[in-house]
């Protein structure tokens, strides 16, 4: 394969999302210690989770965003320079917060789900992204401290969902 550049400083990138997550057993359970830190668990615990969004997502660069040394590796409908998503997401997991010594937690936690969206993408013409229905896996973890005065932690999280552009032509967000 051919030797290019691989930092590209004329793409740029815009998602937002809002997601609002419910814990079916919250007297147990709490979302807000471990990700807001405006409560303690003292326990371990895990509860259902039902999670809902909505997510924007926003793709554009000068040219294709496969260099074009790489175009005879490609299929011409691959040679994306802007792409355009909208998403409607629902999710059922489950997430469990184990608690060490009462303070210490490490909460993990998965949420497989659909996800609808539409939008367009442009290759050597602007093409529509039908109706369609996907894959979503989203997964919010964390691990820390939580005391009365004093608190903090690490929290990774991972929204990963798919969308049909065309027949046998999936591009993953």
């Amino acid at each position: 394969l051919p030797d290019v550049d691989k930092k590209r400083e004329d793409i740029r990138t815009i998602n937002f999302n809002l997601n609002y997550m419910n814990a079916l057993n919250y007297k147990r359970f709490s979302l807000k210690a471990p990700f807001v830190f405006s409560e303690i668990q003292r326990k371990s615990a895990g509860s259902p989770i039902i999670s809902v969004s909505f997510s924007i997502y926003i793709m554009d660069a000068d040219s294709s965003v496969i260099p074009p040394d790489f175009n005879p590796y490609f299929h011409p409908k691959t040679q994306i320079s802007d792409v355009n998503i909208l998403s409607l997401a629902i999710g059922f997991g489950y997430m469990y917060s184990f608690v060490l010594k009462g303070h210490y937690f490490l909460t993990l936690g998965i949420i497989p789900g659909i996800n609808i969206n539409a939008g367009d993408y442009f290759t050597e013409d602007r093409l529509t992204i039908p109706i369609n229905v996907n894959f979503r896996l989203y997964t919010l973890n964390a691990i820390g401290y939580n005391g009365g005065k004093i608190y903090g932690g690490l929290q990774i999280s991972a929204d990963t969902y798919y969308s049909r552009l065309a027949k046998k032509f999936i591009y993953q967000v």
